[in-house]
């Protein structure tokens, strides 16, 4: 009968007689719940084995679920934590259905049947749940076109350094070229750790119908180039790090995992990378262990630009003699291929101060006056601020003041705030917005810039502040720190005749 579909509510443990011997389509996998919840994990790798050394695609026909309206709910059955989004991977990355039960999002306990007119318990979503399921699941769920088909799934043994297999840990790949995938998922309360390498046994017909069984290598089914050279890099969905590795490495011992309870990974994004001078990514794969960073092109600008955060930190060691610093500075513009300022007759530049007396944000924009905003950018110079122990806000401040308009520069106080205000990256650090047709800035952030251009004042040798940071206080408290009130504010100030001493009675 052609175009029929057949389902199956098939008997528990029948699965594979019913889609092998009856031919459906369809048929509940109620292995996947029981084994799984009850940890019998060399059962349930079994179960896998037998079905891809007999045909791999019949793994499309089952409908995994971890709940149903006979059992209890999946809360009862594998809690809320970090065991039940385990195995919830697993069910969203497996070939075949995923089939979410009544109420397992929501984490609601009461067992759900049709014989119930309504529900007996009243019961409110359990909005942490939620969340993680959004987080974890979700993009998963939105990815099933990588995992649905078997045609490229791949289970493999996870053998511990002394050969012996870990039956606690699934880990399968799928997919190929840009949808290539790996999961690996430890399913026991405890710790397990060994390599992903070889896969097991699967069946692969040939053209002639005729089926014999082989193995992959973890290297051959991400598609490893076996060259000294080629490295790969790949990203884990859940914590969003990156991870490098050796190419040869991949395909020679396969990919090392260490594992704590219930703890499940799911890698994607696999691209090969070459070694080379403008690309060290050999240097970049020692310098981190194996470890994990959240970009791993980040990493290695840092890699390329280490010669110039060395040049960075050497200029930023205390009590350096203004010669030094000259030189210093020289060796840092060199190294960053930048032109030497034009200062024709400048005297040698001085720090401000030993670093126990001055703001760091300070002392660091001023030996780097050198560079500009994009040049610390560019560089990575945060890079090394953070290195010599810079926190993030004085980063900020430092990057912030470089190239910043100062009163020595504008006299005018009405000019120097349209300087401010002209800078895009001064106007977000003063948080500038739009309220009732009218633009507007924020008192803290004004504060602290009016106190970083007097810092940087009194470092560039000034043995007072300037008038105009008062005019500028004072017009920004009367304009209620609203844009257009505040320059009218200044422009008053400055049109106002100067006040005039009282003579004194004889």
């Amino acid at each position: 009968v052609p175009g029929t579909l057949l389902l199956a509510e098939a008997f528990w443990m029948l699965e594979g007689y019913f889609v092998r011997t009856l031919g459906m389509h369809r048929v509940y996998n109620s292995a996947f719940m029981h084994m799984l919840r009850d940890e019998d994990n060399a059962g349930y790798r079994k179960v896998i084995r037998q079905t891809v050394e007999f045909d791999p695609e019949i793994l499309q026909r089952f409908v995994n679920f971890m709940t149903n309206p006979d059992e209890e709910t999946a809360v009862a059955q594998f809690g809320t934590g970090d065991k039940y989004f385990g195995v919830l991977t697993l069910l969203a990355t497996m070939p075949g259905l995923p089939m979410i039960g009544h109420g397992q999002i929501e984490g609601f306990a009461e067992k759900y049947g049709m014989e119930f007119q309504r529900a007996r318990l009243d019961e409110q979503p359990n909005e942490g749940l939620i969340a993680r399921f959004d987080h974890e699941m979700v993009p998963l769920l939105h990815d099933r076109g990588r995992y649905a088909d078997a045609a490229d799934f791949h289970l493999y043994d996870v053998t511990a350094d002394g050969g012996a297999v870990q039956e606690d840990i699934y880990a399968y790949s799928n997919g190929r070229g840009p949808d290539r995938s790996l999961v690996v998922y430890h399913n026991r309360f405890g710790t397990a750790s060994g390599w992903v390498r070889v896969s097991i046994p699967f069946a692969r017909k040939g053209a002639d119908g005729s089926k014999k069984l082989v193995k992959a290598t973890l290297g051959e089914a991400l598609g490893v180039t076996d060259d000294a050279a080629t490295f790969v890099a790949f990203r884990e969905a859940r914590s969003g790090l990156e991870y490098l590795r050796s190419g040869r490495e991949l395909i020679e011992q396969g990919l090392f995992v260490d594992l704590d309870a219930y703890r499940c990974l799911v890698y994607g994004s696999f691209r090969e990378v070459r070694d080379g001078p403008d690309a060290p990514w050999a240097e970049l794969a020692a310098r981190l262990g194996g470890g994990g960073v959240p970009s791993l092109e980040e990493v290695l600008s840092d890699v390329r630009l280490a010669p110039v955060h060395h040049a960075v930190m050497a200029l930023l060691v205390p009590d350096l003699e203004p010669s030094e610093i000259a030189k210093r500075q020289g060796v840092l513009l060199e190294r960053a291929n930048l032109p030497a300022p034009e200062r024709p007759g400048a005297r040698p530049a001085s720090a401000p101060a030993s670093a126990a007396q001055v703001d760091p944000a300070v002392r660091a924009a001023a030996l780097l006056r050198p560079l500009d905003r994009a040049a610390f950018d560019r560089l990575r110079v945060d890079t090394a601020l953070q290195t010599v122990g810079l926190d993030e806000a004085a980063i900020s401040r430092t990057r912030i003041a470089l190239g910043l308009a100062r009163p020595g520069e504008f006299r005018n106080p009405g000019r120097l705030a349209a300087a401010w205000l002209e800078d895009p990256d001064i106007r977000a650090f003063l948080r500038v917005h739009e309220w009732e047709g009218a633009e507007w800035f924020e008192k803290e952030p004004f504060e602290a810039l009016l106190e970083l251009v007097t810092a940087l004042d009194r470092a560039a040798g000034a043995a007072r502040s300037s008038p105009a940071i008062g005019a500028l206080r004072r017009a920004a408290k009367a304009a209620g720190y609203r844009v257009d009130r505040f320059f009218a504010a200044l422009e008053t100030s400055a049109a106002a005749p100067p006040k005039r001493s009282r003579p004194r009675s004889s």
